[in-house]
């Protein structure tokens, strides 16, 4: 059976253990995750600038400091990197929930024993700024426990683009 493209966010509609082999060739990281077109309005260009500036002042957090309170009228109890360093975390969580919603639809429609591929994944907006977005390579094996996915332990493989992106493939497992 062959599934036409379709949001794998709604495979409601498609029972589970259905395929033989599943894939995506592209998880379309959130552009907004934070929602700032809404809190504060501007073009995508704007929004992008935004997100950017979070990741600069996120890469100057040393959340290992006892200096990153800031005491002074302006700073609103918090310094700029201690919020940029929070708001990076939220940013963050909320992308990987959506790649986990994805994935685990694909999963559910997988048989067991079939090859389950992610393709053109990208990497967190903080590490590669090209992109709006993505998760890390590690976010894989916390997710497969974080979500109880039933997926081989030693499957998941892998393999590096020539673009910045990664793919992945693992293998559900049998039953």
């Amino acid at each position: 059976r062959i599934c036409p493209g379709v949001s794998s966010t709604n495979l409601s509609h498609i029972p589970s253990d259905a395929f033989d082999l599943v894939y995506t060739s592209y998880i379309t990281p959130l552009s907004d995750p934070l929602n700032f077109h809404y809190k504060n309005g501007g073009n995508e260009t704007e929004i992008h600038s935004e997100y950017k500036s979070l990741c600069r002042y996120y890469g100057r957090f040393d959340k290992n400091s006892s200096s990153n309170e800031d005491n002074s009228s302006h700073g609103k109890g918090t310094n700029p990197s201690k919020r940029a360093f929070d708001e990076v975390q939220k940013m963050q969580a909320i992308q990987e929930e959506w790649y986990a919603a994805w994935t685990s639809e694909l999963i559910r429609i997988a048989r067991p024993g079939a090859p389950v591929l992610v393709e053109e994944i990208s990497l967190p907006l903080c590490e590669v700024s090209h992109d709006f977005g993505g998760v890390s390579q590690d976010f894989w094996e916390r997710a497969v426990r974080r979500y109880s996915w039933k997926v081989e332990k030693d499957s998941m493989h892998f393999t590096q683009a020539a673009n910045g992106h990664y793919f992945l493939s693992m293998k559900k497992q049998d039953e």
